[in-house]
């Protein structure tokens, strides 16, 4: 995998070969949508709901104009085909079934940078991808500076959260809740 210098300053290539990891450009947006709904339907089994994916509706926005905001892609240098994604922005969880005592934890809400959209094609999965995507998440949020908590919360994908320098802050799933999320602080880095 590749990590395209002139998208991530700073940032040394990685050696997955055959993967380019870059910043999303307008370009990119029909292939994100597409992989993101498939992402929705195949693996979360709900489709597309707008009280979540309200950042589906307005990619451009979301992620592309605004400068404490970032989406990242993976493309597939052969296929061309977008197989990943992971992004950054503003703002803790916020769902009305979370307790009241986690939201108030990210407020003001420009102080949290929340990592979200990590996906990873099924077929590209356990080859250092989405590790990948969030190093450079936390890079990203390092260099825009200003953030001084890292949140994220995930369902599927709570035994690979573990394994990064994470903390877990709350767990859904034993509350009587409709998800079944796992609400995580990720180190941040230094310098």
């Amino acid at each position: 995998m590749t990590l395209r210098d002139d998208q991530m300053p700073g940032q040394q290539a990685h050696s997955l070969p055959g993967l380019t990891i870059r910043r999303a450009t307008t370009d990119d947006i029909p292939a994100i949508r597409a992989f993101m709904l498939r992402i929705f339907e195949e693996d979360y089994g709900y489709g597309y709901q707008p009280r979540w994916h309200w950042d589906y509706d307005d990619v451009q926005g979301v992620y592309l104009d605004n400068p404490r905001h970032v989406l990242f892609v993976v493309e597939d240098d052969v296929s061309g085909l977008l197989v990943g994604t992971a992004g950054v922005r503003a703002g803790g969880p916020a769902a009305p079934s979370l307790p009241h005592w986690l939201v108030e934890r990210y407020r003001p809400p420009e102080r949290t940078a929340q990592i979200v959209r990590v996906f990873v094609h099924p077929e590209y999965r356990r080859r250092g991808i989405a590790r990948t995507l969030v190093d450079a998440c936390r890079r990203f949020v390092r260099d825009v500076g200003g953030y001084e908590v890292i949140a994220l919360h995930s369902e599927s994908a709570v035994d690979f959260w573990q394994t990064m320098p994470t903390v877990e802050v709350y767990d859904q799933r034993s509350a009587e809740s409709p998800s079944g999320a796992v609400h995580f602080e990720l180190a941040m880095l230094e310098g």
